[in-house]
């Protein structure tokens, strides 16, 4: 490779004088605008620059069109788009690259008048020598958002490990199924990244943006070949997860927000606590009931009213991820403690507890200020308002406590769970209670499960993982091993829609390795199961013939 420096000059938008509309009236527009006609004509050569007309099927609203068209490879020089109603004018500058193959795409935020985008993206070529350059990368993109690609040719060696640090010199958007294709490439060597849409086409901050990487380490891309299945996944959380506020509750009572879920990591947090320059040692730590990005700290009494309580952790990492970003937090405690009455809960409103037939699935009770995790009087269990029935109770935090029964609990009934609140200790003397707290709450059937069960009939020559992700808003993941006879299963699954990917694990974590790009490291490879699988209680769904690409 050659070194070579490009300046990226910022795009100059010329706007009409007058916008143009359509009369009001009629039935509502849902039909996507389309492209009629380009001038000159898509797939062009001996192209030098000057007037692309571009025609449209309605009238395009006016602040989208500059929002959703760009040029690839990017242009030293700025180019000009006027908008005329149904048409839009693009100028190329003529100092345009000898044998290039140059593409306008237009973006999904490409709108009519009536808000309606275009169903997808829209390429159009022209080359400046005698052919198109047709070679074609080819994808998809798994992510909870929509979603783009981003391509890099490359131009040296420095360029293969430093790429990011400039923008893509092609971005397009992927369909809502998460496809994506890049048309037209001249063969050379390319980088991929899938991006979240809403930050496609500006630089990739490694420690911040929150991206997916292919499982190649270069795509060598040949005259008029194509490369297919470029398939990548997008983390749902971002890459580092950072504490984004410290609260003081009360007293010695703090809330710690996280930006993502920290449930499965809280017992590993590297955080100290100071107090007068002392590092606090015995501090009671716990997972709020209700939200996982909070973890709540209970100190000693040893504050003072008002005081600076100083939070401190190194960052954590495993491998190359950065789990949690370091933190030195100050935070001031008040002096004025306000009386707090203390409320008793259960999951919902109207609660209706759900159980399985073979295990015993304790109720959750949330307690609004944390509790000494004792009982004078236990709490006690009623069925149909008059049959006292024997019970466990287990404090899983201050603000947590489960309680079951010792036999199962009974289909259909109606219960009731009476606390005594005097037999309760508050951390803290100044919360009230009623004196007896009455829970009432209704069971329904008995949950039901189902099974997926599994054959791959291709060779796996290294381990294989099956990922099996619910379609809902948790969006929850389920994994198992691939046994070397190709046979898997996965039990007790909830009733409901269901992806499956299989991934090499290459690093033998059990987990998804998503690569990273500081230093580049690919993904592992994957491949997706075509179809979306509908789990049915109390029945097992059989797969068989798969192959692993």
């Amino acid at each position: 490779f050659t070194k070579k420096t490009i300046t990226i000059f910022v795009m100059k938008i010329f706007f009409s004088c007058a916008a143009i509309q359509m009369p009001s009236g009629g039935p509502k527009d849902e039909i996507p605008p389309q492209l009629v006609y380009s001038s000159p004509e898509n797939g062009a050569p001996f192209f030098k620059g000057g007037k692309v007309e571009l025609a449209f099927s309605e009238h395009l609203d006016q602040k989208s069109v500059y929002q959703s068209i760009s040029i690839m490879p990017m242009l030293e020089d700025e180019f000009e788009i006027l908008y005329k109603g149904k048409v839009i004018i693009i100028q190329f500058p003529d100092s345009l690259i000898d044998d290039q193959t140059y593409v306008i795409s237009i973006d999904r935020n490409l709108k009519d008048e009536h808000k309606v985008p275009i169903s997808n993206g829209i390429q159009i070529a022209f080359a400046t020598g005698e052919e198109l350059d047709n070679s074609i990368i080819a994808g998809r993109i798994t992510h909870s958002n929509h979603t783009a690609a981003q391509l890099w040719r490359v131009k040296n060696q420095d360029d293969l490990e430093n790429f990011y640090y400039r923008k893509p010199d092609y971005t397009i958007d992927a369909s809502d199924d998460g496809s994506f294709m890049f048309n037209f490439l001249s063969p050379g060597v390319y980088k991929l990244v899938g991006i979240d849409r809403s930050l496609a086409g500006i630089k990739i901050d490694p420690n911040k943006t929150q991206i997916g990487l292919p499982w190649h380490f270069n795509l060598e891309l040949k005259k008029d070949q194509e490369i297919l299945d470029v398939n990548v996944i997008i983390p749902k959380s971002s890459i580092v997860n950072k504490i984004n506020r410290v609260e003081w509750v009360s007293d010695t009572w703090f809330k710690l927000n996280f930006d993502h879920d920290v449930s499965k990591i809280i017992n590993i947090l590297p955080l100290q606590v100071f107090y007068k320059n002392s590092k606090i040692e015995k501090v009671d730590k716990f997972l709020d009931p209700e939200n996982r990005k909070i973890v709540h700290f209970i100190l000693p009494p040893i504050i003072d009213h008002p005081g600076l309580v100083t939070f401190l952790s190194n960052s954590l990492k495993m491998g190359q991820q950065t789990l949690i970003d370091s933190i030195y937090i100050d935070v001031r405690t008040d002096t004025l403690i306000n009386k707090k009455n203390l409320t008793i809960s259960l999951p919902g409103t109207d609660y209706v507890h759900s159980f399985d037939e073979d295990t015993i699935v304790p109720i959750k009770i949330n307690f609004s200020t944390p509790m000494q995790r004792i009982f004078r009087t236990p709490p006690k269990l009623v069925l149909n308002d008059s049959i006292s029935i024997p019970s466990n109770y287990k404090w899983m935090s201050p603000l947590l406590l489960e309680i079951s029964p010792q036999n199962n609990w009974m289909v259909n009934s109606e219960y009731k769970i009476k606390i005594d609140s005097t037999s309760i200790s508050p951390y803290f003397p100044e919360v009230r209670a009623d004196s007896v707290v009455v829970l009432p709450f209704k069971t329904k059937g008995h949950n039901r499960y189902g099974r997926l069960l599994g054959q791959i009939d291709s060779h796996l020559p290294v381990k294989v993982i099956a990922m099996l992700t619910k379609l809902d808003k948790k969006r929850e993941d389920f994994y198992t091993v691939v046994n070397s006879d190709g046979k898997f299963s996965i039990d007790r699954l909830n009733e409901g829609k269901y992806s499956l990917i299989f991934f090499e694990d290459r690093d033998n974590d059990n987990n998804y390795s998503f690569g990273g790009i500081d230093p580049y490291i690919p993904s592992e490879k994957f491949f997706y199961y075509q179809d979306t699988l509908n789990i049915r209680g109390n029945w097992d769904m059989e797969l068989s013939n798969i192959i692993f690409k």
